[in-house]
């Protein structure tokens, strides 16, 4: 199965306080690298974290189904 890393910001390290998903990538290294820029840009006042996952891909199936009932395509 193919490995995704989620990439999230947090604000001053608290996930209570705020926190919301960068993105999510396909190799760690473009993961990294998204963290560090957007910790640059938010001035510092979020670090990042980063959590492998592997894909799923089941909810593609899912998200075509529900993109045809919604569409009616």
């Amino acid at each position: 199965m193919k490995k995704v890393y989620v990439v999230e910001a947090i604000r001053y390290g608290d996930r209570n306080r705020e926190s919301y998903v960068v993105g999510v990538f396909d190799s760690r290294a473009r993961a990294e690298y998204a963290g560090k820029v957007e910790s640059c840009w938010r001035g510092g006042k979020y670090t990042y974290e980063i959590t492998e996952h592997d894909q799923d891909y089941v909810s593609y199936a899912y998200s075509a189904l529900a993109l045809a009932i919604v569409t009616g395509k």
